[in-house]
C-alpha cells in the first residue's frame, strides 16, 4: 500500500519509507528539520544529534536527547556562552527509557557549583549529596549521604569530593549516632577529633592522622561509667610515649604510668597495685613485661621494697636482692624467678648465713653455711643439696679458733657415710661409719665382729704395708690370703696393739 507525502502532497510512498521520515518525502523531511531547528533555537530548545548548541547561547535552555517518541529532557537551566551556567537539571536516561534527575542546583561553565543536591544514580530519588560544589566536585559544606536509606553518613567540609576540614561522621545504622567528629583530610580522620561507641559514649578524644589516634589523647572504657582507659601519646593508632593505663574497675586508679612503644609497656615506668594504688614495680619494661633493672615493693602500703635488680620477661634474672621485713635476705644471681648462680643468705641481723652455689632456690653444690655472729665464724663448709649439708664436707665449732667438730660425709644435714667427729679442743671422739647422724661402725672395733677392738694388721705381700682392721680373735678364727679391706695379698698379721 502507499501513501502521499504529507508535505507535497504529490508524491506516494510505501508505508515503511514514509515512517522513516515522518510521513514526509527525503526532501520534504530535510526542509521541515530547518524549519524545527530554527523554531527550536529561537526558544532555547535544542535535541541533542538535531541541532548543536553553539557558543552564543545564553539564557533558559532545555537540552533533549533522542527521536520522535523517545526523545526525553537531559537538561533544563541557564546556560551562558553555550555551556550550562546558573541554575539547572541534570536528567539521566536509564536502559530502559525512564528518566530521573541525577543533579539539580548551580552550575558555572558547565561544571557543578555553588549549592545543589546530587542524587543516587537510579529511580529512588534519594539525595547522594547536599551542599557546595565547585569544578563539578562536592566542595564547601555539605551532606553525604551513603546508602541510599536517607540516612547522613557525613555533613561538614568537602574538599575535591573528599572529607576535609571539620566534620561529623555517622554510623550507618538507623541510630543517627555520630560515629566521629573534628577534623578531617583527604577523607580521613584528622587533627583534633571525638570518636564514640555505638552507644554515644566517647571512645576517644584528641589526635588524629591518617585516620589513626596520634600525638596526644584520652581512650575511654566502653561503658557509662567514662572513666578513662588510657590517656598519653599515640602513633599509629598505638599508645606510644608517655603515657597513663587505668584499671577499669571504676576507681580511677592507675595501673602504669611511663612508657610504651606499640601499644605495649616499654622503657621506664611504674606499675601499681589494684587493691590500695601503690606502687608494686617501677623500672624498665619490654613488650609490656619487667626487662632489665628495677623494684618490686610490697602491697601493704609500707612503701618496703621485696626485690631490687634485674628482671628478665617479667621474672627476677640477673643479678638482684631480694628482701624479707625490710632487710636483705639474698644476694647475688637469679633465673626464672629462683636463687641461681653465686650468692649469699643473710640472717635477719644482717650477717651472712649462707654463701656458694645455688640452683632452683635451693644451696646446691660447694658452698657455706655461718653462725649468726659477727665475727663471721664457718659453721658448715662443703657439699650442699637441696639446701642441705650432703656429700664431703666440715662442720666447725662456733668459736674463733676454726675448730672443726665432724669432717667426712654428710646426707639430708646430717653425718652419713665415713667421718670422724672431734672435740672442740682438737682430739678425735669417734671415727668410722655414720647413718643419720649416729655411728654405727666404730672405727675401733674390729670390722668383722665389731665388738672388741682392733688390734691386728694385715701385713700387704707387694708393699709390706698393712691395714690395722681386726681383733686377735677374729684373725684366729678367719684365716685368709687377701686383706679384708683392700683384697690385696698378703703375707700374713701382724699385731699392733696389746
Amino acid at each position: 500500500m502507499k501513501h502521499k507525502c504529507i508535505g507535497c502532497c504529490s508524491k506516494y510512498f510505501t508505508e515503511s519509507t514514509l515512517t522513516k521520515w515522518d510521513g514526509r518525502c527525503c526532501n520534504c523531511h530535510k526542509s521541515w528539520l530547518i524549519d524545527v531547528k530554527k523554531i527550536l533555537t529561537e526558544n532555547n530548545i535544542f535535541i541533542r544529534g538535531t541541532n548543536d548548541i553553539t557558543s552564543a547561547v545564553t539564557g533558559i535552555v532545555k537540552r533533549y536527547s533522542g527521536v520522535g517518541k523517545n526523545v526525553r529532557v537531559i537538561y533544563e537551566g541557564e546556560y551562558k556562552d553555550g555551556k550550562r551556567n546558573g541554575q539547572g537539571k541534570h536528567y539521566y536516561e536509564n536502559r530502559s527509557g525512564n528518566s530521573y534527575v541525577i543533579y539539580e542546583g548551580g552550575y558555572k561553565a558547565g561544571n557543578y557549583e555553588g549549592q545543589g543536591k546530587q542524587y543516587f544514580n537510579d529511580e529512588s530519588g534519594n539525595v547522594q549529596y547536599e551542599g557546595e560544589f565547585k569544578d563539578g566536585d562536592y566542595e564547601g559544606q555539605g551532606k553525604y549521604y551513603g546508602s541510599g536509606n536517607g540516612n547522613v553518613s557525613y555533613e561538614g567540609e568537602f574538599k575535591d569530593g573528599d572529607y576535609e576540614g571539620q566534620g561529623k561522621q555517622y554510623f550507618n545504622d538507623e541510630s543517627g549516632n555520630v560515629q566521629y567528629e573534628g577534623g578531617f583530610k583527604d577523607g580521613e580522620f584528622e587533627g583534633l577529633g571525638k570518636e564514640y561507641y555505638e552507644s554515644g559514649n566517647v571512645k576517644y578524644e584528641g589526635g588524629f592522622k591518617d585516620g589513626n589516634y596520634e600525638g596526644q589523647g584520652k581512650q575511654y572504657f566502653n561503658d557509662e561509667s567514662g572513666n578513662v582507659q588510657y590517656e598519653g601519646g599515640f602513633k599509629d593508632g598505638n599508645y606510644e610515649g608517655q603515657g597513663k593505663q587505668y584499671y577499669r574497675n571504676g576507681s580511677g586508679r592507675v595501673e602504669y604510668e611511663g612508657e610504651f612503644k606499640d601499644g605495649e609497656f616499654e622503657g621506664q615506668g611504674k606499675r601499681y597495685y589494684y587493691h590500695n594504688g601503690d606502687v608494686s614495680y617501677e623500672g624498665e619494661f619490654k613488650h609490656g613485661k619487667r626487662n632489665g633493672q628495677g623494684k618490686q615493693y610490697f602491697n601493704d602500703g609500707s612503701g618496703t621494697v621485696i626485690y631490687e635488680g634485674e628482671f628478665k620477661n617479667g621474672k627476677y634474672e640477673g643479678q638482684g636482692k631480694y628482701y624479707e621485713s625490710g632487710h636483705v635476705s639474698y644476694e647475688g644471681e637469679f633465673k626464672n624467678g629462683y636463687f641461681e648462680g653465686q650468692g649469699k643468705e643473710y640472717y635477719e641481723s644482717g650477717n651472712v648465713k649462707y654463701e656458694g652455689i645455688w640452683e632452683v632456690g635451693e644451696l646446691e653444690g660447694q658452698g657455706k653455711e655461718y653462725y649468726d655472729n659477727d665475727n663471721g665464724n664457718v659453721k658448715y663448709e662443703g657439699e650442699f643439696k637441696d639446701g642441705e649439708f650432703e656429700g664431703q664436707g666440715k662442720e666447725y665449732y662456733d668459736n674463733d679458733n676454726g675448730h672443726v667438730k665432724y669432717e667426712g660425709e654428710f646426707k639430708d644435714g646430717k653425718n652419713c657415710g665415713n667421718g670422724i667427729e672431734y672435740r672442740e679442743t682438737g682430739e678425735i671422739i669417734k671415727e668410722g661409719i655414720w647413718e643419720d647422724g649416729e655411728i654405727i661402725i666404730d672405727a675401733d672395733l674390729c670390722i668383722i665382729c665389731c665388738a672388741k677392738r682392733k688390734t691386728m694388721s694385715y701385713i700387704h705381700k707387694n708393699t709390706k704395708s698393712g691395714h690395722l682392721c681386726i681383733c686377735e680373735e677374729c684373725d684366729k678364727k678367719h684365716k685368709t690370703t687377701v686383706c679384708i679391706m683392700c683384697k690385696e695379698p698378703i703375707i700374713g698379721t701382724f699385731k699392733i696393739f696389746a
